[in-house]
């Protein structure tokens, strides 16, 4: 059998622990990953694109740009906006 542990543990210690110290805590972390989730939709990641070079559009207006029905793109809205990415959207 192989053990892939080694004998000697080979790291740059200081380095390693400052870096580890350094990343956010594990709340931060899983909010992050949740909204990277959000934004693995390919329409929530248009309406995202469109709102962060258009600033305000309007319900209409962002259902054209994407290409979908109104009703869609108010649901993407919705998880846009329960992820905290985006802060306006215009009027629906």
């Amino acid at each position: 059998m192989s053990d892939d542990r080694g004998e000697l543990l080979c790291i740059d210690f200081d380095h390693a622990e400052a870096l580890r110290i350094a990343l956010p805590d594990d709340d931060v972390i899983v909010r992050r990953a949740e909204q990277l989730r959000a934004l693995g939709d390919p329409t929530r990641m248009r309406v995202a694109r469109a709102l962060q070079v258009g600033d305000e559009l309007c319900v209409c207006d962002l259902a054209w740009i994407v290409g979908s029905s109104q009703g869609l793109v108010s649901h993407h809205l919705r998880q846009l906006r329960y992820n905290k990415l985006t802060v306006t959207s215009g009027p629906s």
